[in-house]
């Protein structure tokens, strides 16, 4: 049975979890967005996450 009082997501994350060797830079996140939502990641400096890419 589903819940039809909840709104239909788009994209749902739930725990995700993502290292970089001994360090944990995301621990645990739930996350649903509904389709048509815009949603931007960033850090303490503004920049997204391919500010740290390599």
């Amino acid at each position: 049975m589903t819940d039809d009082s909840a709104p239909a997501a788009g994209i749902v994350l739930k725990g995700l979890t993502k290292s970089y060797g001994e360090v944990r830079a995301v621990r645990s996140l739930d996350l649903a967005i509904a389709p048509g939502e815009t949603v931007a990641l960033l850090g303490p400096n503004g920049a997204g996450p391919a500010g740290g890419a390599t």
